[in-house]
């Protein structure tokens, strides 16, 4: 029996490259990296500012508006008592404003961080966040000035409307402008 060897040639090994080489994109960037690309932060304008600080502040002062009506809580009963239809007790009527003030309370919470959170991506240029604080506004207006008619309340409304107005100038609308996407 016979055993026969074969000899392989391996090809030289070629020296690395010293060259550095340049760091690779990826195809498709995050949207973070697209937005921080597409606009430096300096290029918002003033406007921009004013109003994401103005819907902030009108979520502070709904939270604000709830928490009075809470501490307010026996004096909203004693007019309610008095304005009650007669098939309606006292206690029924303590439980009922006992529950619709934490309600107000918590909706007021659940809209400080609506605002917040769509004034936040509005700080970025997404339109569709200015587009969803205006509905926030008109809802914030209509509940306000029809439903719950208090001054901390009309204070949020008009907080609201002065933010989406500036949401609206003429150098916001350049800044929610549309942008071609990166390639």
């Amino acid at each position: 029996m016979e055993v026969r060897c074969q000899t392989v040639t391996v090809p030289p090994e070629e020296p690395p490259d010293e060259t550095p080489r340049k760091k690779e994109r990826p195809v498709m960037p995050t949207a973070d990296e697209a937005a921080a690309e597409a606009r430096p932060a300096d290029e918002r304008p003033v406007a921009m500012r004013y109003a994401i600080v103005m819907w902030v502040i009108a979520g502070v002062v709904a939270v604000v508006n709830g928490i009075d009506l809470l501490l307010r809580k026996q004096q909203l009963v004693d007019a309610w008592t008095r304005a009650k239809d007669p098939g309606v007790t006292n206690e029924q009527v303590e439980r009922g404003a006992t529950t619709l003030l934490w309600m107000f309370l918590v909706g007021a919470v659940v809209f400080a961080v609506l605002f917040a959170l769509f004034a936040y991506k509005a700080r970025d240029g997404v339109r569709r966040a200015r587009i969803m604080l205006t509905v926030l506004c008109v809802v914030t207006v209509a509940f306000y000035v029809t439903i719950l008619r208090t001054p901390f309340g009309l204070l949020t409304a008009m907080l609201a409307v002065a933010a989406t107005v500036l949401l609206y100038l003429p150098s916001s609308n350049r800044f929610f402008a549309p942008r071609d996407l990166p390639i």
